[in-house]
């Protein structure tokens, strides 16, 4: 009778176990130097989202040609492009998306000035609706 050796008995022991964590809702594109990646929507409930796209086009994302990710390729059922689920995979110029970005983050800055102009104006606020009300309040201790 052959024994097995010590060593392959053990090595299950020593081997790590990887915790378990569930699968990401969309695979992740491999990087490309000068590219960002975005999923969007073409299909919602069956129906094709035709003005979701043409405006994702207009922004500047074009849909990425499956064979420059052809680890993705293998999810699809459209010819020629990435799509899973009604979301087609696009990229769009890193240089382009970081003046995007820039748009973006300018337009949110001036909304919160502008907020802040208007609260803080010499203007008679309207008592009825108060923005800020001043509350104080006092403790005191009656002499035992």
């Amino acid at each position: 009778m052959t024994r097995a050796s010590r060593d392959s008995e053990s090595r299950e022991e020593t081997l790590r176990s990887t915790p378990w964590a569930p699968a990401a809702t969309l695979p992740q594109p491999a990087a490309m130097d000068g590219w960002r990646f975005k999923w969007v929507r073409r299909m919602s409930l069956g129906e094709t989202d035709i003005m979701n796209m043409s405006k994702r086009r207009r922004e500047g994302w074009e849909p990425v040609p499956a064979e420059e990710q052809p680890d993705l390729a293998d999810y699809t059922d459209t010819p020629g492009v990435i799509e899973i689920g009604g979301l087609v995979l696009c990229r769009m110029p890193e240089e382009r998306a970081r003046s995007r970005d820039k748009y973006f983050a300018d337009k949110a800055r001036s909304q919160v000035d502008g907020l802040n102009r208007q609260f803080s104006s010499d203007a008679s606020p309207d008592q009825r609706m108060p923005i800020f009300e001043n509350r104080e309040t006092k403790v005191t201790r009656s002499p035992d």
